[in-house]
C-alpha cells in the first residue's frame, strides 16, 4: 500500500508545482541592430527604458561606458571570447545613469567579442547578451 501511496503523492505532486521559473521578476533587453560600442550604435531597450554602450580609445587603451535614460542599479558587465567571459567592476556616476568599466592597465577589451549585461531598476531584474564589435 505504501508505494502505491508514494506513487500517487509523486504524481498529484507534480499538477500542484507551479512550472513558471523563479525568475518571473526578470526581463531581457533588445538590441536594436549590431552592437557596435566604438561607432555609438550600440543600443538596448525596454519599454521606457534605453541603455546605450559607448567606447573610445583613451591613453592607448579602450574605454567602455553605459549610459542609460533612468537611474539603475546593480549593474554588472561581463566581455567574453568563446564563451569564456570576464567580469569587470563598474564605475559610477552620481546619478546612477553613467557607468564605466573599470580596466587594470594590461586589459585590452578588443579581443573580446560577446557581451552579458545586467542590471536592476524599477526592483525589476534586467539582463541582455549579445555579440559585440570593437
Amino acid at each position: 500500500m505504501a508505494p502505491l501511496l508514494a506513487i500517487g503523492a509523486y504524481i498529484i505532486t507534480g499538477y500542484l508545482v507551479d512550472d513558471k521559473p523563479a525568475t518571473a521578476n526578470q526581463a531581457q533587453l533588445q538590441l536594436i541592430a549590431n552592437c557596435l560600442p566604438t561607432e555609438n550604435t550600440c543600443l538596448f531597450f525596454v519599454e521606457d527604458l534605453e541603455l546605450k554602450l559607448v567606447s573610445n580609445e583613451q591613453k592607448n587603451q579602450q574605454q567602455l561606458a553605459v549610459i542609460s535614460t533612468k537611474a539603475i542599479s546593480n549593474l554588472s558587465l561581463a566581455l567574453g571570447k568563446n564563451d569564456s567571459f570576464m567580469q569587470f567592476p563598474m564605475m559610477k556616476s552620481d546619478n546612477s545613469r553613467y557607468w564605466q568599466i573599470k580596466l587594470k592597465p594590461n586589459d585590452n577589451i578588443k579581443k573580446h567579442q560577446q557581451l552579458r549585461l545586467a542590471f536592476t531598476y524599477n526592483e525589476t531584474s534586467y539582463f541582455a547578451e549579445s555579440k559585440v564589435y570593437f
